[in-house]
């Protein structure tokens, strides 16, 4: 899975190979750079221009946001997705829940044995104690699983859900998804004027990532010029 939200989903103006993240030293800006011409220099893609990852970034996130917030119909069928996702993951935690109580049942019933043999005179070692102390797990987690969690417990269970609820979140692997299912797996960025950068895709996608100066590349990236 892609830890970089863009990697080969944006595209290079010039070849049409994917953009990979770089940051190698972790000391400057990171950009995105023509995967081609980093692996294969100018023999791949004469376009060694590093484009700033996080403007880039969240220039294509507010886009997408508008974007969903215009198209009602895709938002629907994402919101009907995520619905879908939370029916079964509801439905496991139910199970989950019918099993433990279940389990509740059954030591209560080796719990009120164990106390007869007590009563009647009978060795039982560390068992009562023992089930006793399962029992006493079991009952606090299915009290826990009727507690209303603190706002950032929900957050935290609400963004493995679903694509939507992942974008809102800012969640790199969940916005990738939703930016696959509206059909953006294809974005390509090319050079707005001597400074700057745009970006371009299907469903109209077109937008402004960032206007900075050209200066020389730093010594730990691909040798181009690069936006500072």
């Amino acid at each position: 899975m892609a830890k970089r939200l863009l990697n080969t989903i944006a595209r290079c103006w010039q070849c049409g190979a994917g953009l990979v993240y770089w940051n190698k030293s972790g000391k400057r800006e990171a950009k995105y750079y023509c995967s081609a011409r980093m692996y294969k220099g100018n023999a791949g893609c004469s376009n060694g221009a590093g484009i700033p990852a996080e403007a880039l970034d969240l220039a294509v996130n507010a886009k997408l946001a508008a974007m969903l917030n215009e198209d009602f119909d895709t938002t629907v069928s994402l919101c009907m997705e995520q619905a879908e996702v939370w029916r079964a993951l509801r439905a496991t935690t139910v199970s989950a829940s019918k099993a433990d109580e279940r389990e509740v049942a059954r030591l209560e019933g080796v719990i009120s044995k164990l106390t007869d043999a007590i009563e009647a005179g009978q060795p039982v070692g560390t068992r009562l104690k023992e089930r006793q102390q399962e029992l006493d797990t079991l009952r606090g987690k299915l009290e826990e699983a009727d507690a209303v969690p603190e706002r950032k417990d929900f957050e935290a269970m609400l963004a493995p859900l679903g694509p939507l609820v992942g974008l809102g979140l800012g969640d790199v692997s969940t916005t990738r998804s939703v930016l696959h299912k509206v059909g953006l797996t294809r974005i390509t960025v090319e050079p707005d004027g001597p400074d700057g950068w745009k970006f371009r895709g299907p469903a109209n996608l077109v937008g402004l990532a960032v206007h900075r100066r050209v200066k020389a590349a730093p010594p730990d990236s691909p040798s181009a010029p690069y936006l500072t």
